[in-house]
């Protein structure tokens, strides 16, 4: 029992430190301590004031953007900045998840500066910075498209692939701390099929998402879900089922609450019906579509 108890411990300090910011620094010349409200910063392209003295350089990495976001890095900076007596963060880089890099991060200069007013700490404040760098919380999708059914679908013409159909889609997206979330989809696909009628498909399910920004207004988003379906065929007959959704989308943001997007989804549907209906024996009973939608994201 002390034997697991310790392994325990390890494994929960190992698991702690690979959540930890990285953090790494070269102090030039290091000065008192002073309090982290004390401390500006000032972003990318913002020039800071003359006659600072350079304290040293910083590089942070979030190592877990699961729960990680630009506010906790930042905060880690001016600890660091703080703790060796600068007074002014200059963020020369920032890095945020773009599908290849997968953590927030950030490089720049701690400085010193004995020339501080209230006007301009409150300009420059660690909250101020947050604030313009604010996250949506949440995405409301709506989209329509082609799509078409590419399995194999028996009719009384002879087996059909490939066949054209329409979707429209509808998803509600719930963004965390870093760079995923979670989400409600629903689809409706209508298809049809000469001398057959039309087919349609219902699904819905929740999702798990991955949001990344490839460029500041444009994002891109991979999104895997897991749902119920319902068919109706031909014979206007429903048959339930689930279904396993997938989808890969770009966005652009036209402004702080509308943007367009793109997205190529694909559902995959196995429906629960007792009827063969003479189909070969290496035959499942479902449907596969893939869909190329496109429509309005709103922020909020």
């Amino acid at each position: 029992m002390r034997y697991c108890s310790l392994y325990g411990v390890v494994l929960l300090i190992c698991l702690l430190n690979s959540c930890a910011p990285q953090v790494i620094t070269k102090v030039h010349t290091t000065y008192p301590k002073v309090k982290k409200d004390s401390v500006m910063v000032y972003s990318v392209n913002e020039p800071v004031p003359s006659g600072t003295h350079k304290v040293g350089v910083i590089g942070v990495r979030s190592n877990n953007s699961w729960t990680s976001d630009y506010s906790s890095v930042l905060k880690t900076a001016v600890k660091k900045t703080a703790k060796y007596g600068g007074n002014i963060l200059k963020v020369k880089e920032y890095k945020s998840p773009d599908g290849v890099y997968l953590d927030y991060g950030l490089y720049g200069s701690m400085l010193r500066t004995d020339t501080i007013n209230a006007d301009t700490l409150v300009k420059y404040s660690l909250a101020s910075l947050i604030g313009s760098h604010k996250k949506d919380k949440m995405i409301l999708k709506l989209s329509a498209g082609p799509a078409w059914i590419t399995s194999k679908m028996y009719t009384s013409s002879g087996v059909v692939t490939g066949q054209p159909g329409f979707e429209l889609s509808a998803e509600m997206e719930i963004l965390g701390r870093g760079a995923w979330g979670f989400g409600v989809n629903t689809n409706y696909n209508r298809t049809h099929y000469d001398n057959e009628g039309h087919v349609s498909l219902f699904y819905l399910g929740p999702n798990v998402i991955y949001e990344a920004n490839v460029a500041e207004r444009l994002r891109m988003s991979y999104s895997l879900g897991f749902g119920v379906s319902m068919f109706r065929g031909t014979d206007k007959v429903f048959s339930g089922g689930i279904g396993l959704n997938s989808a890969f989308g770009m966005e652009v943001k036209l402004s702080s609450h509308f943007g367009i997007g793109a997205e190529l989804q694909g559902i995959s549907t196995y429906i629960f019906d007792d009827d063969d209906n003479g189909l070969p024996d290496d035959t499942v009973n479902g449907v596969v579509r893939m869909g190329l939608l496109i429509g309005g994201r709103f922020y909020f």
